[in-house]
């Protein structure tokens, strides 16, 4: 019987009937899949992908069409985008970049500047009350979930509305001093009443005129009136180099609350906030001891990489 016949007996194009009949010649069965026998193999030898992640090494564009493209021109191979796909998976990964900050040269001569003179000096920090600003966001997504191949892709609950709360911090060698909230944005009367309740507590714990407050540059900080302020109240201010998170401890402390914060999961702003009081409640003196020691060795790092941050910076 002809496929034309088969065709028109089973009333299916005449395509169908010869792709049926020659995968039944190769195979010795119409319920054989050939490509099941390649099904997780690669595609590629091991030479050929090294070359492949040559390629992707030295391209600007490592979108999956445009690496497709690359490899064919490069390699002269013919595969599809879902094949490049499979076989560079195994090899790697999509990652979002993370930011970083760049220094000038004007930034990285005040940080060897200010490295140099506490280093000399052999200052340990001990007498810094650290402070800072940070906001801890409702709908922090930062943790990773490891997913076995064929498994359902991790997911979870996004809170509508995604609140989000300020907080101003401080800490020394003796302990944590003082949190606040802050509502809406900061302002330097704001930040005057913060700091009216953080100095006694700073007395307390060195006396008057034992210790040194650290900020950072930002405009409501060096404002005239918060200076004045300063001043009256007889404070010394360390001076803090500009675009210098890395050389304040209390960034550490930001960074485990935060991942504390988001793994107790809160769902609104009540919570968040609750949230947030419990992780700082949760921080040890010895885990804050850590953090300004590990401020002079630190310093040495910036140095050695002439005000500029650290490589280790970058990789985290």
């Amino acid at each position: 019987m002809s496929q034309y016949q088969i065709a028109k007996d089973l009333n299916v194009d005449k395509s169908k009937v010869k792709r049926t009949l020659d995968k039944f010649k190769q195979y010795g069965s119409v319920e054989y899949d050939g490509r099941q026998q390649n099904k997780g193999q690669r595609k590629f030898d091991e030479e050929q992908i090294d070359q492949i992640k040559e390629i992707v090494r030295d391209s600007d564009d490592t979108r999956i069409r445009s690496l497709t493209t690359q490899v064919k021109q490069v390699m002269e191979v013919e595969l599809s985008h879902s094949t490049l796909y499979r076989n560079l998976k195994v090899e790697g990964s999509y990652l979002k970049p993370e930011f970083y900050l760049t220094l000038n040269e004007s930034h990285k001569q005040q940080r060897m500047s200010y490295s140099n003179f506490h280093l000399k000096h052999k200052t340990k920090f001990q007498n810094v009350v650290f402070t800072d600003e940070s906001t801890f966001y409702l709908n922090r997504n930062t943790k990773k979930v490891f997913t076995l191949n064929n498994e359902t892709k991790p997911s979870k609950q996004k809170q509508n509305p995604n609140f989000s709360l300020m907080v101003w911090g401080s800490i020394s060698f003796k302990g944590k001093i003082h949190l606040e909230f802050v509502e809406d944005r900061l302002n330097s009367l704001k930040y005057i009443g913060i700091l009216q309740k953080m100095i006694p507590k700073a007395n307390a714990q060195f006396g008057k005129k034992m210790w040194k407050m650290q900020q950072d540059n930002a405009a409501v900080h060096k404002a005239k009136i918060v200076t004045n302020y300063l001043d009256d109240e007889n404070i010394n201010t360390l001076v803090h180099p500009p675009n210098s998170p890395d050389l304040n401890p209390i960034e550490f402390i930001w960074g485990l609350m935060k991942r504390e914060v988001e793994n107790s999961t809160p769902k609104n702003k009540e919570e968040l906030r609750n949230s947030i009081l419990k992780s700082w409640n949760n921080i040890q003196i010895s885990t804050i001891k850590n953090c300004i020691n590990h401020l002079h060795s630190y310093i040495q790092k910036v140095q050695d990489s002439n005000g500029d941050y650290p490589k280790e910076n970058h990789q985290n």
